[in-house]
């Protein structure tokens, strides 16, 4: 499976991922795991932001060969962690005048799909209170739209396709 592609200098991607609501995060962290080309050379790195603000730093080591897998831990500050959060990576480099016009699709980086955000926190009790609900089972104002595709069969009657809302 391909993780996140990031070409050129100043090329960002978004990583959403949620908190439980009654969860208070004391340490986080994430555990990098990256590709880059062969073609990128030194200077390169990856600056990470949680919700929009710094949250880290991570030099790219300069790869033999595409298949090479790097690795680097990043400790994240809890403070930046809410029910609805978003992780992004900023692709940067610095390099000589030679490489300037470089041609970006040449100049990459992977964004393994093992990497992982670690967290560890506290449990805030929940009420038991049915007044509470839909809480802590689903956060009302932090979902996303989900396109969910389902197959119902040609010949499904009137009242089939009025279960599924159709």
């Amino acid at each position: 499976r391909q993780g996140l592609i990031l070409r050129g200098t100043g090329n960002k991607v978004n990583l959403h991922f949620g908190v439980p609501m009654n969860r208070i995060v004391t340490e986080a962290g994430l555990s990098f795991r990256y590709r880059v080309s062969p073609r990128a050379g030194g200077g390169a790195r990856i600056q990470f932001f949680v919700n929009g603000s710094p949250a880290g730093m991570a030099a790219l080591d300069a790869a033999e060969s595409e298949s090479h897998l790097s690795h680097a831990e990043v400790t994240l500050s809890p403070d930046l962690f809410v029910a609805d959060n978003t992780l992004t990576f900023e692709l940067q480099r610095a390099c000589s005048p030679e490489c300037q016009g470089a041609d970006s699709a040449d100049w990459w980086v992977e964004v393994d799909s093992s990497t992982e955000i670690r967290s560890t926190g506290t449990m805030v009790p929940t009420p038991n209170r049915l007044s509470v609900l839909p809480a802590p089972f689903l956060t009302v104002g932090t979902q996303r739209l989900v396109n969910l595709p389902f197959v119902l069969d040609r010949n499904s009657d009137a009242k089939t396709r009025q279960a599924a809302g159709i």
